[in-house]
């Protein structure tokens, strides 16, 4: 299937013309929508296809994890490091299983989060930030409007890959009940994601050259996710991730301390990073 797409597509782009479709495209509305001279408005229209795609993929995801709940306990069998990352998270091995793959979707979903903040960056460099800036939308609300579209898209995201592991699982033990319960272990986990906002949008204003960091950031989440407890890291070193500290639902209960203070941290790096964006020069 692999080859004979890839040929095809060779095929159809030798055959149109350079920098446009075999398509004819349409003239598109003569007005546009009243959403699109408000910065949320606009920020949105650009991230859409993505947050879409996202959504779509988590939950396709999460369907995946969730149908093979009922019988965990058959694939995990004799396999000892499965059994010990698992458990990991506490409680029984379907608890456990289902907190291990939420943490596993969230860190996922940051990937929309980074690639959602970032998206000021490139608006930045490429000189589209530049017309908008000029009329009188300031710094902070352009840059605030993006923001918005990634900790609200995030939101999206999370509950979608939620949604779908709460409803395979439900449907093979015949329990919807789990629909809700699983959404809201997995929303249990958006704190942590605005952390990696925060930093993100931090150094965007305060150092915007070395935005890319961002990513390295949530490898770094990544890997102690997988592997800070089989490799004996220090707890420092776990603790440096937002994820460490959100309670690991439904294997244990919710406490909603932790997710106050990783909400307060992100906040306190998107004020940061905006403030820093307004006083600076741009594209430095």
């Amino acid at each position: 299937t692999t080859a004979v797409l890839t040929y095809v597509s060779f095929a159809l782009s030798a055959r149109r013309d350079f920098g446009a479709g075999l398509l004819r495209p349409g003239p598109g509305s003569p007005t546009a929508s009243s959403s699109l001279v408000r910065p949320v408005g606009l920020a949105l229209r650009l991230q859409r296809a993505s947050l879409m795609g996202w959504a779509a993929g988590l939950f396709l995801t999460g369907l995946a994890y969730g149908s093979v709940g009922k019988d965990i306990e058959d694939f995990v069998g004799d396999n000892k490091d499965l059994a010990d990352m698992l458990a990991q998270a506490g409680g029984n091995l379907t608890d456990s299983f289902f907190a291990t793959a939420l943490l596993i979707l969230a860190l996922m979903a940051a990937g929309f989060a980074m690639q959602s903040t970032l998206r000021l960056r490139s608006e930045e460099t490429a000189g589209r930030a530049e017309p908008l800036l000029a009329t009188a939308i300031s710094r902070v609300r352009w840059a605030g409007s993006h923001l918005i579209v990634a900790a609200g898209g995030t939101i999206v995201i999370v509950a979608m890959a939620g949604l779908g592991a709460g409803l395979s699982y439900g449907l093979t033990i015949g329990d919807l009940s789990q629909v809700p319960r699983l959404m809201g272990a997995a929303l249990v986990h958006v704190p942590a994601v605005w952390a990696l906002i925060g930093v993100a949008i931090a150094l965007f204003g305060l150092v915007p050259r070395a935005t890319a960091l961002a990513w390295a950031a949530l490898g770094v989440c990544v890997a102690i996710g997988f592997l800070g407890e089989l490799l004996g890291l220090p707890d420092w070193v776990v603790g440096a991730s937002p994820f460490d500290h959100v309670p690991q639902v439904p294997a244990v209960g919710v406490t909603f301390g932790p997710l106050l203070i990783l909400s307060a941290v992100a906040a306190a790096l998107a004020i940061a990073g905006l403030t820093a964006f307004r006083r600076r020069d741009a594209g430095y």
